[in-house]
């Protein structure tokens, strides 16, 4: 038995499940950098090394879309992540530059873990634009306000509500109300067709909404790995329905009026019927893997 996960770099929403579990990464603005146990952005390829690889090497095909633009196509027989990828693809992106600074943009990918039984194979595909010369972090946004204890309590019980809106108004279909909550939309934006499609098919095959469980808030003020300065807010939670768990992270950016808008989301989606089959390990495992509620509560 394998799980298969899939996602893009790009506003897609919940998508449908195919086998053990789904895994979907959300990014509005690809940046480069992370946010210290949250990614802020989309682009993790600036880490200094490239990871070992277990299984065999990773093969990467580059296709030039046009000048200083290519697509890069890496395939491993390895569960690596997104961010790894991006780091096996960094040195092609820089030579293929020629001295420019690589932008990490759109990018999808498609990942298979094996889960049970010894003949199980992992497997991992990312398809990566790249911008040679792109523009970089942007440091023209002045320094964000000092906050209080208690501005900070205030903003971290908004992006909790967020949040949780944001999951009811995809549960209920309001799929304009969800898709107003990124960060480059607004309630009068148009909802693209397969974005609708998409949260029509992860509703049909998740079932009723049960609960909405956010486990954990972590507020950023301007930090150095974002795309830009600003106040960050990410919202671990746990989303349970009739037939999926979905489990993950969404990172709120406050706008200029005080509105928290979605800069990233980075969720799993684990099959409900399929977690009785697995072992105590397995389903630990997948569990920290789509960071679930931990057993111990964070301090």
């Amino acid at each position: 038995m394998s799980n298969t996960n899939k996602g893009r770099g790009r506003r897609d929403g919940l998508v449908a499940m195919s086998g053990l579990a789904a895994l979907l990464v959300l990014v509005v603005a690809p940046q480069s950098g992370v946010g210290a146990s949250h990614s802020l952005c989309a682009d993790s390829a600036s880490g200094p090394a490239t990871p070992a690889l277990q299984g065999a090497d990773a093969v990467i095909e580059v296709t030039r879309e046009s000048d200083g633009n290519y697509q890069l196509t890496l395939e491993v027989q390895e569960a690596i992540g997104v961010g790894k990828g991006q780091q096996l693809l960094l040195p092609t992106a820089t030579k293929l530059c020629d001295g420019l600074p690589p932008r990490f943009g759109t990018y999808e990918f498609s990942t298979t873990t094996g889960v049970g039984g010894p003949t199980s194979t992992d497997s991992f595909v990312l398809v990566q634009d790249i911008e040679c010369g792109g523009a970089g972090r942007s440091q023209e946004k002045p320094p964000s306000r000092q906050l209080g204890a208690e501005e900070r309590s205030e903003i971290e019980r908004a992006a909790r509500t967020r949040a949780v809106a944001y999951f009811q108004a995809l549960s209920e279909s309001d799929d304009r109300g969800a898709f107003a909550m990124f960060s480059d939309s607004s309630p009068s934006a148009s909802v693209d067709e397969d974005w609708r499609s998409q949260q029509a098919g992860f509703r049909a095959k998740a079932g009723p909404l049960s609960e909405i469980d956010v486990w954990k808030v972590t507020l950023y003020v301007d930090s150095p790995s974002a795309p830009e300065r600003g106040i960050y807010v990410a919202t671990d939670l746990e989303v349970s329905y009739e037939n999926l768990i979905v489990c993950g992270y969404l990172v709120w950016l406050e706008d200029p009026d005080g509105t928290l808008r979605i800069t990233r989301q980075d969720v799993g989606v684990i099959a409900a019927d399929v977690v009785s089959r697995m072992s105590a390990s397995q389903l630990a495992k997948v569990r920290s893997d789509f960071r679930c509620r931990p057993d111990t509560e964070p301090e």
